[in-house]
């Protein structure tokens, strides 16, 4: 009886070993290739550090689960990506959809705007939510998401721009919308007649603020009173083509503005984004920053990769009239330098588009043109084809 016993045990004992040793090896292995392997590209180029070899691509749950050669399953869904290219959806971080703005709504809401991301390869944008007089940054994210809930075709995440700090409650909510998953605000140095821009006690007041609740801030860094000065002399001496709008906010505005801004996030240690860099002077400031160990991060825009101030000149110049406008050649061969070492860290659009009976509004007065450019959907295509 006691050797049956011992049989009896070492029989059930190497029963469960081999149930664990197939379940482990045979069925978790099948679940890999005929769960996960969702995508593959036969004869698909992969490229690492080292080497570049061919390999197929399983995906589970929208993420890379696997890559392996001749992957096999019988039951996951599998697209022939032979002789095709197979790249990561592009995010693209600066838009600004069914956005009201120069006595208009930008052209493109939630549906179309994210349609043609989606077309152009874009599969997450975060949007600019403008919080207005009275309204809190909750109420204000909550409103766009309704509007993105509905018609979104992409992923979609929001940045909240501050315009009214509510005589300083506006601050005690930075926690609240951090755990909300708003982890940046942006403000604007200028668009003061607009109602948009923060004065410097305001913007100093977010800097601290939005350091100690773990959210960086962003910045459309450009002197609000010297453009207007400008804007008024050009003005009264009947300057109003699209070019008077470049000339109105001339390289050192901008410069001027940044070097300002980091100046501060530097005294208080804050991490800061400067959105649209345009000038090569705003570029110095940046990488002597970035020289100095700080936390300060930049995109910019194709358009201010492709374009010059040249475009303002032409008849259809309206049609460029953007904040901050396109400068001249030096800035943009220092803003293609930038991107290949690393002090220009993002590409994005700053997607504003009008329609063109709108922009034609501004055809005899610069200033009654609203301001922005289209490039949601051209912006991937465009970077893989000029960098």
């Amino acid at each position: 009886f006691f050797f049956f016993f011992l049989f009896f045990c070492f029989f059930f004992f190497f029963f469960l070993f081999f149930c664990f040793f197939f379940f482990f090896f045979f069925f978790k292995q099948k679940t890999a290739y005929e769960m996960l392997r969702s995508l593959v590209g036969s004869e698909m180029c992969i490229r690492d550090s080292s080497s570049t070899y061919t390999a197929d691509i399983g995906i589970k749950n929208e993420k890379i689960c696997i890559i392996g050669k001749d992957l096999k399953s019988n039951t996951a869904k599998i697209i022939d990506a032979k002789d095709k290219l197979v790249l990561p959806g592009a995010l693209d971080v600066h838009t600004h959809l069914a956005m009201p703005f120069g006595g208009t709504i930008s052209s493109d809401d939630y549906l179309s705007g994210t349609k043609a991301a989606a077309c152009g390869g874009v599969t997450t944008i975060i949007d600019y939510a403008i919080q207005r007089k009275g309204k809190s940054i909750l109420e204000t994210v909550k409103e766009r998401q309704t509007l993105a809930d509905t018609e979104a075709c992409v992923d979609y995440g929001f940045h909240c721009a501050i315009t009214d700090t509510n005589q300083g409650k506006i601050l005690d909510e930075f926690a609240a919308a951090a755990d909300y998953g708003i982890t940046s605000l942006k403000c604007f140095m200028t668009y003061k007649h607009e109602g948009l821009m923060v004065n410097d006690e305001e913007l100093m007041n977010i800097l601290i603020n939005a350091k100690k609740s773990g959210i960086i801030t962003n910045v459309h860094a450009e002197n609000a009173d010297i453009i207007n000065f400008n804007v008024e002399q050009f003005l009264h001496e009947g300057k109003t083509s699209a070019w008077y709008h470049y000339l109105s906010r001339p390289d050192f505005v901008a410069a001027e503005a940044t070097n300002r801004v980091i100046r501060w996030a530097q005294e208080i240690g804050a991490p800061l984004y400067i959105a649209h860099v345009s000038t090569k002077e705003e570029i110095e400031a940046i990488t002597h920053a970035h020289n100095q160990g700080y936390p300060i991060y930049s995109e910019t825009c194709p358009h201010y990769l492709e374009f010059t101030n040249e475009v303002f000149k032409r008849n259809d110049g309206i049609n460029f009239v953007c904040s901050p406008p396109m400068k001249g050649q030096d800035s943009k061969h220092a803003l293609w330098n930038a991107l290949k070492n690393g002090n220009v860290s993002v590409v994005a659009t700053d997607h504003c588009p009008f329609k063109k009976a709108e922009k034609e509004w501004g055809r005899n007065d610069f200033t009654k043109i609203p301001n922005g450019c289209s490039g949601i959907e051209n912006m991937y295509s465009y970077m893989l084809s000029a960098a």
